[in-house]
């Protein structure tokens, strides 16, 4: 991960690359919201990952200057080798993560279904900042849409919720997929 994309990160919840998206889940997951009172409340554990990607920064540079020459021999490792080990380790961690015999099977769809879109001209990484950040974007934008009273922008689509949905946090998404199913 790039020093330039955790500054962004940290500071206003804002990735600005996919392995910072996914760094923001993990983040998010843990209860610890990008902003003012990760640097206040929780010091602590902020400093100490930065000081921790300090630390693996430095680690890089030396096991890779120490091991440039054996890197370079891997990448002549042919194909038929290298894809069962990434194959394995893939199904491993998705396995890993909760026990759970679908998450196997939902990485080889995603697998599957990304692999064909990228034989399309598809990028991956929007995709991976998408599946972090989406429900967080979501939740974010129907509650400005609930709590400004659905004027201006926000009224184009959420303006056909039912008056009784209003002030509901999902009001808006019912609103939404209303305006979406209408035929007129």
């Amino acid at each position: 991960m790039v020093g330039g994309s955790i500054i962004p990160l940290l500071t206003l919840g804002v990735p600005g690359s996919p392995a910072a998206a996914i760094l923001l889940g993990g983040l998010i997951i843990h209860g610890l919201f990008p902003g003012q009172e990760l640097f206040t409340t929780h010091a602590r554990v902020t400093y100490t990952f930065m000081i921790a990607m300090i630390g693996a920064s430095f680690s890089v540079l030396v096991i890779g200057v120490a091991g440039s020459r054996l890197w370079g021999r891997l990448t002549k490792v042919p194909i038929q080798y290298l894809t069962p080990v990434v194959i394995a380790l893939c199904v491993i961690g998705s396995y890993a993560t909760r026990n759970n015999p679908a998450d196997v099977i939902v990485m080889a769809g995603v697998g599957l279904a990304m692999f064909a879109a990228s034989k399309v001209g598809f990028e991956p990484a929007p995709v991976v900042i998408g599946l972090v950040l989406g429900d967080l974007a979501e939740t974010g934008f129907c509650s400005a849409g609930c709590s400004g009273g659905q004027r201006l922008c926000v009224d184009l689509f959420f303006s056909q919720a039912h008056p009784a949905d209003h002030g509901r946090p999902d009001a808006c998404l019912s609103g939404l997929d209303r305006r979406l199913t209408s035929t007129g």
